[in-house]
């Protein structure tokens, strides 16, 4: 099962689904609304790397 992560566009506030597989320091990312496109780092990544924890920590989550 590919566990998804939403994830909110700082611009435009609207959230897409991203596989955590998909999201690590230095990822590119990009709104499919407002065509933002951002790097994942910093204190952006330090919040994703909590969340993804949370999405882990539920049963049947997935792997570190």
């Amino acid at each position: 099962m590919n566990e998804t992560l939403p994830f909110s566009c700082p611009v435009c506030g609207r959230k897409t689904e991203h596989p955590l597989a998909e999201l690590f320091e230095g990822a590119i990312i990009t709104c499919p609304f407002c065509k933002l496109t951002l790097k994942l780092h910093g204190h952006m990544w330090r919040d994703v790397q909590k969340e993804m924890d949370q999405v882990r920590k539920k049963p049947g989550g997935a792997p570190p």
